[in-house]
């Protein structure tokens, strides 16, 4: 059946759609500036299968906690599928699927949206693992949950009127919802610019992080990861450069303002050893209307820090905890060589990390993390003791490489002229 994405009311793309819920051919480009980024601007795939690409990457992916059996009890083939039964929308950007015959009948953006609308908590509940004993007529489809992307058990839900991401953490030790409340309570204590989490206690004993959503009915996440396949890389290139290459073929303002967001995003990696920024953990946020870049997203989705997942044992061994031991993305695979080639590129950050040792960072997150039923005593005390002596490596660090000269791992002449 032809469908036609809608960027708000304004019809972007043509297709066809199978019975699998996978999309095909694309028929017609209806409004190229409306149509994602990723689809027509990509330098890697074709947009028909950049399109099959992107589509496939807003449904919930295969990996995630209870995704069978919530498939299952909702008599719903596959994640493409559950998208299709309320039109494929999200609360990150303004896309949607329509027909022509529910345009026709004056079907609108504003009439469905989950910005302005309410949605029901069903499918969020049962991905949470909640299924009533039979379904009946009042299971609701109309949910942000069929479109949201992650490994991660999430579901969002609406109080006193602001949309709130729910988010779990790994069997292990499901230290990634304390290691959001750790990482946002370190930018209220710096300043800096992130979506701002909570932890919220649910029945037996589960811990989820709580945060607000970061765009609303006017603006739009668009992730990293659409513009940095805008730019074909040669082999004399690096990550960083494409990546730069890529904001420059968006016409995003790669200014001084940017340059130390990334400075101070990147150092607070390095910091609590996020071994998981890859390209769509962060972004920028697009005015929807007028396509207009608003500037870099705040920061988010930092749960994978902290050496959530290490046993005891592990911790106990500092040499496993070395700058070039510590995985890191997306420019490079660890945080030392990524932290030297983002401070080469885009300057020192502007904030002092060293006040959080007089904050006593690392004894707050020992107490944070003792309310977790799956960490014990100790481990929460090694954390916090770790956190501590990462405060001072980092400043060491830090000054290390503004004291000598250090090695270009990009070329500065890409850089140089997007900030002309």
């Amino acid at each position: 059946m032809r469908h036609i994405l809608m960027h708000k009311n304004i019809p972007s793309l043509s297709f066809e759609i199978d019975s699998d819920g996978m999309t095909g051919k694309i028929d017609e480009v209806i409004n190229e500036s409306h149509a994602p980024i990723y689809v027509l601007k990509n330098r890697f795939l074709n947009p028909n299968n950049a399109l099959r690409d992107w589509w496939k990457a807003r449904a919930i992916p295969a990996s995630r906690e209870n995704l069978p059996e919530t498939l299952s009890y909702l008599c719903v083939r596959n994640s493409q599928i559950l998208m299709l039964k309320h039109y494929g929308l999200n609360l990150s950007d303004h896309y949607w699927i329509a027909t022509e015959e529910l345009l026709a009948n004056g079907i609108r953006w504003e009439d469905i949206n989950f910005f302005q609308n309410d949605f029901s908590s069903d499918i969020g509940d049962a991905l949470f693992g909640n299924y009533s004993q039979s379904k009946n007529i009042s299971f609701s489809f109309d949910s942000p949950d069929s479109s949201s992307d992650g490994e991660l058990k999430k579901k969002w839900i609406i109080n006193n009127g602001t949309r709130y991401l729910l988010k779990g953490g790994r069997k292990t030790f499901q230290q990634e919802p304390f290691n959001e409340v750790l990482i946002s309570k370190i930018c209220d204590e710096l300043n800096i610019s992130h979506v701002p989490y909570k932890l919220v206690k649910k029945r037996n004993n589960q811990f989820y992080s709580s945060c607000p959503c970061m765009v609303d009915e006017n603006t739009e996440l668009i992730s990293a990861w659409e513009l940095f396949n805008t730019a074909t890389k040669t082999n004399s290139m690096s990550y960083f450069e494409q990546f730069a290459q890529g904001m420059k073929n968006c016409n995003f303002n790669f200014d001084e303002k940017a340059k130390q967001n990334l400075s101070v995003m990147f150092s607070l990696d390095y910091l609590v050893a996020n071994t998981d920024r890859h390209f769509k953990n962060f972004g920028f946020i697009r005015d929807a209307n007028t396509l207009e870049w608003k500037g870099m997203a705040p920061i988010y989705d930092t749960g994978n820090s902290m050496f959530y997942d290490d046993s005891l044992y592990n911790l106990k061994n500092p040499k496993l905890r070395t700058a070039e031991k510590i995985r890191a993305k997306p420019f490079n695979s660890n945080q030392k060589k990524q932290l030297t080639l983002i401070i080469n590129n885009c300057g020192t950050p502007n904030v002092d990390f060293s006040l959080l040792k007089k904050k006593e960072m690392g004894k707050w997150f020992s107490k944070l993390l003792e309310q977790n039923p799956q960490n014990d005593f100790e481990r929460s005390h090694i954390l916090g003791n770790i956190l501590d002596s990462r405060i001072d490596e980092l400043q060491k660090f830090i000054h290390s490489l503004t004291q000598t000269p250090i090695k270009s791992f990009s070329n500065n002449s890409v850089i140089s002229s997007i900030s002309d």
